[in-house]
């Protein structure tokens, strides 16, 4: 009778590069975002950061270019470059905070509700091909794997961060 494994024991630790997780899980982006970027260009004619904040103002309905910037992940030059095209090519629109007269709002424009309903399709079709490898007990897993994996990343994050921040008052403490 074989011996009853240990469910909780923590994974060996990593000996090189390609055995962190967070390095796989790049290379796995990578990949999956070359493709889909390739594709979105040829059919398109989006980039994948485009398409991305596109996607996200379909969701969202409005937001401003600090909340888009911080939803999609970009920094604000990367997200205002990429909203400046989309205006330019007709996809998105900027108008006045209807609640904060000083403040601005991106939208999606007639032109980019009709790209949505094309492209999102497509998304959802790569999606479902890159997890077509999967049993359905096996995405299950793989999504509720993400969920507490991005969990305990946000809080390995926030004490980061915490850490950081006593660091600089103490050598600002000791500079005075």
């Amino acid at each position: 009778m074989a011996p009853k494994q240990n469910l909780n024991k923590p994974p060996a630790p990593a000996q090189t590069l390609g055995d962190l997780t967070s390095f796989r899980l790049r290379r796995l982006t990578n990949m999956y975002s070359k493709a889909s970027a390739s594709e979105y260009v040829r059919r398109f004619g989006l980039s994948l950061n485009e398409w991305r904040i596109i996607s996200l103002l379909w969701a969202a309905g409005t937001l401003s270019l600090s909340r888009l910037s911080h939803q999609a992940q970009f920094d604000r030059g990367l997200t205002s470059r990429t909203v400046n095209a989309l205006i330019d090519n007709g996809y998105v629109a900027r108008h006045r905070n209807p609640d904060d007269g000083r403040g601005l709002v991106l939208e999606l424009t007639p032109k980019g509700n009709d790209v949505v309903a094309t492209v999102q399709p497509v998304a959802s079709e790569r999606n479902r091909q890159l997890l077509s490898c999967l049993t359905q007990k096996e995405a299950e897993i793989f999504d509720a794997v993400l969920d507490k994996l991005t969990h305990q990343a946000r809080a390995m994050l926030d004490i980061e961060r915490e850490k950081a921040l006593q660091e600089n008052h103490h050598k600002e403490a000791s500079i005075d």
